[in-house]
């Protein structure tokens, strides 16, 4: 049953190719690992192997247009956006393009995002000795995010991010958050004061989902209808080329020439 699954889950994407590895590291991080689970998991390693190569084959064009440096550069950049915007999720877009800048590492674009993963490496070798928790949540993201890094190129254009690509990396993230509050709370729990620190994790948590909802809701509303998708786009990211092609698209099926012109000379600027 698992390896049907598994199947039809890399009919549907073929992100679900690092699920073997997340396997093997669930029963590492229980203790389970062992010749035989190994085994088990080779029907499992095959179909990634096949769907990966597949893959690979598709995004032919991607590989032509990038090297293996700028793969490495641009995921360090993606990775890191990623967190950025679960942590933080403002300024989200359909699009999200990086033009008329070179992809190399001495550009604070890619040597920073390259040092606070660094950093969050470091750390993670650190928990180690206290937890497979934390190490077990980071690989969930790294493995379920790496195989978008091919993808930043498309069509001539270049996009650093796209928020599909996030997720099922977030799930990762989100069981790191459940850890944590879970340790608050049973901190809390064995203090004297437990009540009144109960009381404020109710309230901040309380507080932060209703502002995650609102913001949820304003988000929406940029998928009114495709101008609004594409004059956002626009608005939070001035370079977004594609954003203009669009638009000028939609103006023109709308009747709206005048406006329509505007956007495919504001395209050629």
């Amino acid at each position: 049953l698992s390896i049907l699954t598994h199947l039809f889950a890399l009919l549907s994407k073929v992100v679900a190719a690092p699920t073997p590895i997340l396997l093997l590291l669930i029963d590492w991080r229980e203790g389970k690992l062992s010749k035989k689970s190994i085994i088990g998991l080779i029907p499992h390693l095959l179909l990634s192997i096949i769907f990966g190569i597949v893959g690979a084959f598709g995004k032919q064009e991607t590989s032509v247009l990038s090297t293996l440096q700028e793969k490495i550069l641009m995921g360090g950049k993606s990775a890191v956006f990623y967190l950025q915007k679960l942590l933080i999720p403002t300024d989200l877009s359909v699009l999200y393009p990086y033009y008329g800048k070179p992809i190399i590492l001495s550009s604070m674009d890619f040597w920073f995002p390259l040092i606070v993963l660094g950093i969050l490496l470091v750390l993670i070798i650190r928990s180690l000795k206290h937890t497979k928790d934390i190490t077990l949540f980071a690989a969930i993201f790294v493995l379920f995010v790496t195989p978008s890094f091919i993808n930043f190129a498309k069509g001539g254009f270049i996009y650093f991010a796209s928020d599909r690509y996030a997720y099922i990396p977030s799930i990762g993230f989100f069981l790191l958050f459940a850890w944590m509050f879970q340790r608050w709370l049973e901190q809390a729990s064995s203090a004297r004061e437990n009540k009144n620190r109960n009381d404020y994790i109710l309230y901040i948590s309380m507080s932060v989902l209703l502002l995650f909802a609102w913001m949820s809701a304003k988000q929406t509303e940029t998928w009114q209808n495709s101008e609004s998708l594409f004059r956002t786009s626009i608005a939070r990211y001035e370079d977004a080329l594609p954003a203009y092609i669009n638009l000028s698209i939609v103006l023109r099926e709308a009747g709206r020439l005048d406006e329509a012109l505007t956007m495919l000379q504001k395209a050629a600027l």
